[in-house]
């Protein structure tokens, strides 16, 4: 049984291994043709790819939970989607509203994402580590103060925009801080660090990089310039850090739970 044991982490190893350096040039394609022709329909491509290889990874290992796997995997297949829809060369406006057919499926990906991350905590059963959380939400709550600034507001307050485009544009950061802080809550929550959690915060962190520099770039009316095409590559960036988490041999442990121990919290942490 031990053999058996050793060979199938052997084997995830390999897998992973051969995954990490067939992203690495899915995503150098994606970075070399970023505003060429061609650019637009390799990044959906790559995308596309990433994305549904997370889930299939996850159905063919049979990862527990496999509904919070597999709701994550919904989430990133939609957040793809959109981007193949933002891509299309025909108008997708939605009426007046400022909004375009990507939108419903950015927000409804962002949902189902934080609905993942809430299953796969919630699977932790034993697990009551209230200094975690007390961690994650600081880390979230910091995060959030500093992306206020230079991502939220901007969105919220931009004039000549109907009120449903600021809502939903001003959510998409949200999101990802929200996500950030359930993964922090995993990570900090286990009594070792966990590779394929450290993935995700680093995707997590990866996709709110990317909304602030699509911010600034609207700021500065650069959004169309392809010289700067090659920025959405933090996108894919994103994409293929889930990918990884879900291939890493760790991703099998993210939802065993320790022995059932209360840690107390300090007065200087709650201070």
């Amino acid at each position: 049984m031990t053999d058996e044991s050793s060979a199938s982490a052997s084997s995830d190893e390999t897998i992973f291994r051969l995954t990490a350096l067939w992203v690495l040039v899915l995503c150098i394609v994606a970075l070399v043709t970023a505003g060429s022709p061609v650019g637009d329909v390799a990044y959906v491509v790559v995308a596309v790819l990433l994305t549904v290889g997370f889930a299939v990874a996850a159905l063919a290992r049979r990862l527990q939970p496999a509904k919070a796997w597999m709701t994550l995997a919904g989430g990133l297949v939609l957040l793809a989607i959109g981007d193949a829809i933002y891509t299309l060369p025909w108008d997708t406006d939605i009426g007046e509203s400022g909004l375009t057919l990507a939108d419903p499926l950015y927000v409804a990906g962002s949902v189902v994402m934080v609905l993942g991350a809430i299953l796969l905590k919630g699977s932790q059963v034993g697990e009551r580590d209230r200094e975690s959380m007390i961690d994650a939400c600081s880390v979230g709550l910091a995060v959030a103060v500093l992306a206020w600034q230079p991502l939220i507001e901007p969105r919220l307050t931009v004039v000549d925009v109907p009120s449903a485009a600021r809502l939903v544009n001003g959510s998409y950061p949200m999101f990802d801080v929200v996500i950030l802080a359930m993964m922090c809550w995993i990570l900090l929550g286990a009594r070792r660090r966990n590779a394929t959690t450290m993935l995700m915060v680093a995707g997590t962190s990866s996709f709110l990089v990317a909304d602030l520099i699509y911010t600034i770039r609207l700021d500065h009316g650069t959004i169309d310039d392809p010289s700067l095409a090659w920025l959405d590559t933090f996108w894919l960036v994103a994409y293929a850090l889930y990918l990884l988490a879900v291939l890493h041999p760790s991703a099998r442990a993210v939802a065993r739970a320790p022995a059932d121990r209360e840690r107390t919290i300090s007065r200087a942490r709650l201070a």
